[in-house]
């Protein structure tokens, strides 16, 4: 009997069922799987995603660090210096959705559990712990906040991890079956986010919407997760990005009258 060619042995290789990915717990900090769907500002120490704006407070710091960025693009801000996400994508962790009103410093001023038709300055929002890619395909943990135009992105993949929870997902294609491998619902989805330009019709200002494609995750994604957690000191980023998530939901609370 012939050998099989290489082409043919990866084949069968790739179609070999894959060992369960079961995972360390993670910081008490991060609440896996909490789904309780104004810019964060700058976190202590860094570590949160922001979509780059003229009227952000690092947009200058941003185009002599960053080549080649331009306005919408989302920058992940590091303790060491900031990193353009070229693509955007990333596991959801955790999500806190409510709605506020920013000052023109950025600050919280209210904060609400409920949209309310009669109050139109408290705007949608999604605040997120996320896991990364970074251009060299590792992972980073970092906050990010979705909200008016970019809020949309937030919503798809919160609403494919619930569906990821469920029988229903694995019967959607062969490869939402596959990550019946994963032992965790964010482990069996990632997004991509894309941005492009708007003018707002009543303001005539320069916004960005974001969009995002949710897909089921893959072995290499899954391999990107395995190696960040054998390291010990990226568990303990994560810890503080839990520790600034919490901070912030704190404030959240603080300043919610319904």
């Amino acid at each position: 009997m012939p050998k099989p060619s290489l082409v043919a042995q990866q084949a069968a290789k790739a179609a070999e069922p894959l060992d369960p990915i079961n995972l360390p717990a993670l910081p008490a900090s991060v609440q896996v799987g909490s789904i309780e769907v104004g810019d964060p500002g700058a976190q202590p120490g860094g570590y949160y995603i922001g979509f780059l704006h003229s009227r952000s407070s690092n947009y200058q710091r941003s185009l002599l660090e960053v080549p080649g960025v331009q306005e919408g693009d989302p920058i992940l801000t590091l303790p060491n210096g900031l990193v353009k996400l070229a693509p955007f994508k990333f596991f959801l962790l955790q999500a806190k959705h409510y709605w506020a009103s920013i000052s023109d410093a950025g600050l919280l001023v209210e904060t609400s559990a409920i949209g309310l038709r009669d109050r139109p300055e408290l705007k949608e929002h999604i605040d997120t712990i996320m896991l990364a890619f970074l251009p060299d395909g590792k992972l980073a943990p970092a906050t990010c906040t979705f909200k008016t135009t970019k809020i949309g992105a937030a919503h798809k993949i919160v609403q494919a991890i619930k569906l990821a929870a469920t029988e229903g997902w694995f019967k959607l294609s062969p490869a939402h079956a596959a990550t019946a491998t994963a032992s965790q619902p964010w482990l069996r989805v990632t997004a991509t986010v894309s941005v492009r330009p708007y003018i707002g019709k009543a303001s005539g200002r320069k916004s960005f919407i974001a969009d995002s494609v949710v897909n089921p995750s893959q072995a290499a994604d899954w391999v990107a997760v395995v190696e960040f957690f054998k390291d010990e000191a990226n568990k303990d980023v994560l810890s503080i990005v839990g520790d600034n998530f919490n901070k912030r939901m704190a404030e959240v609370k603080a300043k919610m009258k319904s």
